[in-house]
């Protein structure tokens, strides 16, 4: 739910371009809430971070809990601990130092696809261990075929090629912007002038695997 509310945040207050004829920077007059924030939020990343690739670990490094779910719910523990730790961290830090450097398109591009990418993987993830619970109490008989190599490998690789797909859309202005034309200057995905575009990418990319 957490991860959910910050896409939906991050996008919807990018509806909107930045005015531009500000008198002030938003740095200057928040600078002590931005402080706080920065170190709020660095906290809850790196240690939701750690904790994410500790359960990861538990479940890899007793091979017995890996039968069944456990391989989905590694996978999915790992992908959350690597937006937390890394993405987030990565996104919190930018979005501070804007005030002093503002990104180049560029890397502003290159960050938050990453960003994107992580969140829609770590949303999507859920969904195989979803499934594989909906089959192990709806077609118990049919079990072993889900928890196949095979059938394990389909549904991780589902998870990530959708998300590289889907996310890299923007960058050719595709169901958005992913640019720091806003008053924070923080790079994140924006609408392209057609809200329809942004309200798919949303649903497919967030909601949609929540509702899994």
């Amino acid at each position: 739910m957490g991860r959910n509310l910050l896409y939906f945040l991050s996008v919807n207050t990018s509806l909107g371009q930045s005015s531009g004829n500000a008198n002030f920077s938003v740095h200057e007059v928040y600078g002590v809430g931005l402080n706080v924030w920065l170190a709020v939020t660095l906290t809850i990343t790196i240690v939701g971070g750690l904790l994410n690739y500790v359960l990861a670990a538990t479940l890899i490094h007793q091979r017995t809990l890996l039968a069944g779910a456990g391989i989905l719910i590694s996978h999915a523990l790992i992908t959350a601990g690597t937006f937390l730790f890394v993405c987030s961290s990565i996104f919190s830090v930018q979005t501070f130092l804007a005030r002093y450097y503002p990104p180049s398109l560029t890397l502003c591009r290159a960050t938050g696809w990453l960003y994107y990418v992580l969140i829609q993987a770590t949303h999507w993830s859920a969904a195989p261990i979803a499934f594989n619970r909906f089959v192990a109490v709806t077609f118990p008989h049919r079990y072993k075929l889900i928890t196949s190599k095979a059938a394990i490998i389909c549904m991780l690789s589902w998870c990530w090629i959708f998300a590289i797909v889907c996310e890299s859309l923007p960058l050719w202005g595709i169901g958005g912007i992913i640019d720091s034309n806003n008053d924070w200057k923080s790079c994140i995905l924006r609408t392209n002038g057609r809200r329809e575009q942004i309200v798919a990418l949303l649903t497919a990319s967030s909601w949609l695997p929540q509702m899994a």
